[in-house]
Protein backbone atom coordinates (compact mmCIF):
# COMPACT_ATOMS: atom_id res chain seq x y z
CA UNK A 1 0.00 0.00 0.00
CA UNK A 2 1.32 2.90 -1.05
CA UNK A 3 1.03 6.74 0.61
CA UNK A 4 -1.57 8.21 -1.72
CA UNK A 5 -3.80 4.34 -0.91
CA UNK A 6 -4.11 5.69 2.58
CA UNK A 7 -6.95 7.94 0.95
CA UNK A 8 -8.56 5.58 -0.72
CA UNK A 9 -9.22 3.28 2.14
CA UNK A 10 -13.16 3.49 3.15
CA UNK A 11 -12.13 3.04 7.16
CA UNK A 12 -9.69 6.65 6.58
CA UNK A 13 -12.91 8.36 4.54
CA UNK A 14 -15.22 6.98 7.38
CA UNK A 15 -12.92 7.95 10.09
CA UNK A 16 -12.29 11.30 8.59
CA UNK A 17 -15.60 11.91 7.59
CA UNK A 18 -16.43 11.44 11.24
CA UNK A 19 -14.10 14.05 12.27
CA UNK A 20 -15.35 16.66 9.77
CA UNK A 21 -18.67 16.66 11.06
CA UNK A 22 -17.95 16.26 14.77
CA UNK A 23 -15.83 19.62 13.97
CA UNK A 24 -18.56 21.49 11.68
CA UNK A 25 -21.13 20.56 14.32
CA UNK A 26 -19.02 21.90 16.85
CA UNK A 27 -18.87 19.21 19.33
CA UNK A 28 -15.55 19.07 21.04
CA UNK A 29 -15.91 16.00 22.42
CA UNK A 30 -17.08 13.90 19.62
CA UNK A 31 -14.27 15.89 17.95
CA UNK A 32 -11.80 14.64 20.14
CA UNK A 33 -12.83 11.13 19.89
CA UNK A 34 -13.32 10.89 16.23
CA UNK A 35 -9.42 13.20 16.13
CA UNK A 36 -8.57 9.85 17.95
CA UNK A 37 -9.92 7.28 15.65
CA UNK A 38 -8.62 8.81 12.89
CA UNK A 39 -5.44 9.33 14.18
CA UNK A 40 -5.32 5.72 15.08
CA UNK A 41 -5.95 4.84 11.37
CA UNK A 42 -3.24 6.92 10.11
CA UNK A 43 -0.85 5.87 12.47
CA UNK A 44 -1.81 2.20 11.55
CA UNK A 45 -1.14 3.15 7.43
CA UNK A 46 1.65 4.60 8.30
CA UNK A 47 3.26 1.39 10.16
CA UNK A 48 2.40 -0.56 7.20
CA UNK A 49 3.84 1.42 4.75
CA UNK A 50 7.37 1.81 6.91
CA UNK A 51 7.90 -2.04 7.10
CA UNK A 52 6.91 -2.23 3.14
CA UNK A 53 9.87 0.29 2.97
CA UNK A 54 12.18 -1.72 4.99
CA UNK A 55 11.52 -4.79 3.05
CA UNK A 56 12.10 -3.08 -0.25
CA UNK A 57 15.52 -1.18 1.35
CA UNK A 58 16.15 -4.92 2.52
CA UNK A 59 15.83 -6.29 -1.08
CA UNK A 60 17.92 -3.52 -2.50
CA UNK A 61 20.66 -4.18 -0.19
CA UNK A 62 20.76 -7.46 -1.47
CA UNK A 63 21.52 -6.36 -5.25
CA UNK A 64 24.55 -4.38 -4.03
CA UNK A 65 27.11 -6.88 -4.28
CA UNK A 66 26.31 -8.51 -7.15
CA UNK A 67 25.91 -4.95 -9.08
CA UNK A 68 28.80 -4.10 -7.53
CA UNK A 69 30.68 -6.96 -9.09
CA UNK A 70 28.51 -6.70 -12.68
CA UNK A 71 30.39 -2.81 -12.62
CA UNK A 72 33.94 -4.66 -11.95
CA UNK A 73 33.70 -6.50 -14.64
CA UNK A 74 32.89 -3.62 -17.36
CA UNK A 75 35.14 -1.18 -15.53
CA UNK A 76 37.79 -3.71 -16.12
Amino acid sequence: PGAASLYQTVPFRQEAQRLSDAIAAQNPERARRCFRSFRREVSIHFHSVDAMLKDQCDELRKAVDPLAVLLRRIEA
